[in-house]
Formats: C-alpha cells, sequence, structure tokens
C-alpha cells in the first residue's frame, strides 16, 4: 500500500507480483543460464595474460613479506616521517637519502611508492630553481 502525504491511499497492491517482471522465478537459475564460461576462463587460466606482464617482479616467500610489512609500519614509517621532516627543514640532501633508501627498500609497498613520488617531487624542485 502507498499511502500519500495527506493520507489518502494511492495504490494497493492485490496480488503479490514478481519483481522480475515475470520472467523468472528462481533468479539463481537466471544467473545460471546468463552466465558466460568464456569471460572466467582467465581465473582459472594456467598460464593468464598477468604473468607474462608480472614475470620480472620478485615475489617474497610469506615470511619474508611478514616481515617486510613489520618492518614498514614500524621502522619505515618512522623514517618516511622522518625524512618528511627533514625535507620540511630544508635538508633535502638527507632527506632524498632516506627516501631513495626507503623506495628501493620497500618496493611495491605504499611506502616505496610514496617515497619515490617524493624524490620525483624534490627533483622537480631542483630543476626549478
Amino acid at each position: 500500500m502507498i499511502i500519500g502525504p495527506k493520507g489518502q491511499i494511492l495504490a494497493e497492491a492485490e496480488t503479490s507480483g514478481d519483481s522480475l517482471g515475470g520472467s523468472t522465478q528462481d533468479f539463481r537459475a537466471r544467473l545460471f543460464r546468463e552466465r558466460n564460461p568464456a569471460a572466467y576462463r582467465i581465473l582459472t587460466d594456467d598460464h593468464p595474460p598477468a604473468l607474462d606482464r608480472l614475470k620480472d617482479v620478485p615475489v617474497p616467500s610469506a615470511a619474508e613479506a611478514s616481515a617486510l610489512f613489520a618492518e614498514g609500519i614500524t621502522t619505515g614509517t618512522e623514517r618516511f616521517y622522518e625524512a618528511e621532516r627533514l625535507h620540511k627543514e630544508g635538508q633535502i640532501d638527507a632527506a632524498r637519502e632516506i627516501f631513495a633508501d626507503l623506495g628501493e627498500r620497500f618496493g611495491t609497498l605504499w611506502m616505496g611508492t610514496a617515497a619515490r613520488q617524493r624524490l620525483v617531487a624534490i627533483d622537480q624542485d631542483d630543476r626549478e630553481e
């Protein structure tokens, strides 16, 4: 039942209708019929195309990855903020050295990416001066 702002009844539902417009009683059956196996082939492929693009990216073991993560959220974060502070204080060479080390050490982690971005920004500032 739909009731208007003044209390009048605008519409009443007399029978329970099909929310899908009468086309499918079982939504799971509809999804199964519409499934396209070719669209999911890449997920189960033994050698997906992404492996060729990522073949040069080193993949650490679980122990190495967890140690790197632990270092990143403790001492790495402290060094990153120290480099930020040094940069703001005008000690550009010291900041550049720390950012370069962090960029190399933490690779594709957010800290490595952010450190490399800071290095690019520092280099651009040097060129503008």
